[in-house]
């Protein structure tokens, strides 16, 4: 098979200058998604070989609730959220997004999710461990922004690139978790206390997410 030519490699265009089938992402996305899953899996295994964890008088205990919390919160999202835009088929076998840019913009992102989650089950103190969570719900607060921005021009060109339902919720979830956790941790108050609070928090937008996943795929 002969090399493509530059614009059948960068722009997936005909010689006539008429658009290609569009791309089929499905294995790409099982890939990313089975990657992010041995993220998740490495963290939450190196967490464990805490020797307190068990003692539900100690932060870790509880802290362990908030991260396995955050760290399901995100690689659901993440599987429903590239299931929908680059795998599901809404128009003559065409997917939402059909950008390969914009998917390694997403793989890009989860590859950061993935690196602090790791730094943040390291964590030697609470504190510690409070930032690193609040890290990743801001990586996900500006991965979200940046999507309905960049998708937001894209649809200029391609309406189907339009940003989903599932940005605007994340974009205020995240927003008002940050702003509750930095309160909460904040306040002056018995260490163990914040993290129990804190770990209900991040279970309780862990439903919200929940809901924000079903409703957006609803309704969209």
């Amino acid at each position: 098979m002969p090399l493509m030519k530059p614009r059948q490699f960068f722009l997936a265009k005909r010689d006539d200058g008429t658009d290609a089938p569009p791309p089929d992402f499905e294995n790409v996305v099982k890939a990313v998604i089975s990657t992010f899953a041995v993220f998740v899996g490495f963290t939450i295994n190196s967490y464990l070989n805490n020797t307190d964890i068990e003692n539900f008088r100690s932060w870790r205990f509880w802290a362990f609730i908030a991260l396995a919390s955050l760290l399901l919160r995100y690689i659901i999202g993440s599987s429903v959220h590239l299931n929908h835009v680059y795998v599901k088929k809404i128009w003559a076998e065409r997917p939402r997004s059909c950008s390969v840019l914009l998917l390694f913009k997403d793989v890009c992102f989860l590859v950061i999710f993935g690196m602090i989650a790791v730094h943040t089950a390291k964590a030697k103190t609470f504190n510690e461990f409070v930032d690193g969570t609040l890290w990743f719900v801001f990586a996900g607060f500006v991965w979200s922004v940046l999507d309905k921005f960049v998708r937001g021009i894209w649809k200029h060109w391609d309406t189907h690139e339009a940003p989903g339902q599932f940005v605007n919720h994340w974009i205020l979830l995240d927003l008002a978790l940050v702003a509750i956790v930095l309160l909460v941790n904040c306040l002056t108050g018995h260490e163990l206390t914040r993290a129990m609070v804190v770990a209900g928090f991040y279970l309780l937008f862990l439903f919200f997410d929940f809901l924000a996943i079903v409703r957006a795929t609803q309704f969209e």
